[in-house]
This record gives C-alpha cells, structure tokens and sequence, in this order.
C-alpha cells in the first residue's frame, strides 16, 4: 500500500536551514529541510511516496520507498552487561525482509571531571563504528555475526582519547546501535561503493523521477544502557592499554 508522505509545493512550505552542528554528515550550504506536520507516524510494510511541485516549471518532481522494517536482534540480550572478556562478545541479528545494509556502532559515554574542582565536569560519548555490513542471501534466515575480541574495544578507544592531566574520567554506559537501510539505500550504496577503472564513469544513482536524488528509509535498533562488567570495567581503569586514560 502506497501513502504520500509529503506533498511539497515548491514556494509554499516554509522550511528551516539545517544546522551545521546537527549530528551526521550534511551539506553545509544551502540546506534546507522540510518539515511534515500532519505526518504524525511511520506505518512500517508500506510504500511512501514524495511529490514536489514546482509552481514556476509545473512540473512534478516524484520518488517512493519502502519503510525499512524492525530487525531482530539475537545476541547480546537487551539489559545483559557486556563481557569483552568472553573473548568474543557476540553481536548478532536476523535481517528484515527489505532491508540488505546494515551498520552496527557501539556508542561509548564517559564522563570527565576535573580533579581539583569536580563540579567542572561534562558528559561525552564516542562512536566505535564496527562496519557496514550487506546481506548477500535472500530471505531473513541469514544470521549476521559480528565477533568482538577481547582488546579490540580498548585499542579502539587508547586511539580516540589522550591522557588529561589533573582530570579523571568515568565510564558510562554502552549504547548499541544497528542501523539498517532499505533497498533503495542499498542500491545508492552499491552503486557509489562499486570499484571502476580509470577509463568508466562514475554511475549516478537516482530513485528520483524529474530530478536527482535518493529518496529512501532506515530504521534503528538502539539496545541502550548496556554496562561493562566487573572485569571489562577493571580492564578499563587499570590495564596496560588504557591504564594511563584517566579512568575511575
């Protein structure tokens, strides 16, 4: 079933230029984004389409997707603390129906506070990218395994932070994030990811009818909250490779 998400008369909407602080990779002049009011959810298992009318051309400028669908996740269990030591920690996940790309992150929060003066502190997170991954069977019966071992997190996170003299750090909690892309992501993907010679063209991809562009859907499963455990922990503070980070 197909719904029409948006329906943009060019000179009409009023819309807002994006920050360029807003968090993920934007253009950084012109962009605009345009804002739905009436769209109060997204129905997953449906077909949304774009139209754009340009007032001045009277021309309509259309493109559809699907809605990326929930992805199950099998392992870790949602509320489990997380053992770097079980050496590997197993992340992994059932894909959906429509979805072919995945991109899994593990979102780091620390705090860090100054040792002669604790209330100057601040709250910060890092982002461990773990890679994109592409579903190559069809069907959902593909299980996606993702071993992590036991130094990788700790070498991953000595490269990101210095040592900070006269303040101590704090280590939160871990947010695991997997992302996953509908086809026509798929499709942009593959296209701008194929390897050409120095004699082809780099292909363009567009779901775009009347224009250029990619109009298409993801959708996020956040396994938030999850905490090291004791060992992983002591790990943290003192071990030989981010035993001079700072923390507590």
């Amino acid at each position: 079933k197909q719904k029409t998400a948006y329906e943009i008369t060019y000179g009409d909407w009023s819309s807002d230029v994006c920050s360029s602080d807003l968090p993920g990779t934007f253009s950084q002049y012109p962009n605009i984004l345009y804002k739905s009011e009436n769209l109060d959810s997204i129905y997953q298992d449906s077909q949304y389409r774009v139209v754009i009318h340009n007032n001045e051309s009277g021309k309509d400028i259309v493109a559809s997707t699907e809605i990326a669908d929930k992805v199950l996740v099998a392992q870790p269990l949602p509320g489990s603390s997380i053992n770097f030591y079980q050496n590997p920690y197993p992340v992994s996940w059932y894909p959906s129906a429509d979805c072919k790309l995945y991109g899994l992150v593990f979102r780091f929060h620390y705090s860090e506070y100054e040792v002669a003066n604790p209330s100057n502190s601040s709250s910060k997170y890092l982002d461990w990218n773990l890679g994109t991954f592409v579903q190559q069977a069809s069907g959902t019966n593909q299980l996606f395994y993702v071993p992590i071992y036991s130094t990788q997190f700790y070498v991953w996170l000595q490269s990101q932070l210095d040592p900070k003299p006269g303040y101590e750090r704090t280590a939160g909690a871990i947010d695991i994030i997997l992302s996953s892309g509908n086809k026509d992501l798929y499709n942009f993907y593959n296209v701008n990811n194929n390897t050409i010679t120095l004699s082809q063209t780099a292909p363009t991809y567009s779901n775009v009818y009347g224009g250029l562009g990619i109009v298409c859907s993801r959708n996020r499963k956040i396994l938030a909250g999850m905490e090291l455990n004791g060992q992983s922990r002591d790990s943290l503070n003192n071990g030989s490779i981010t035993g001079d980070l700072g923390f507590k």
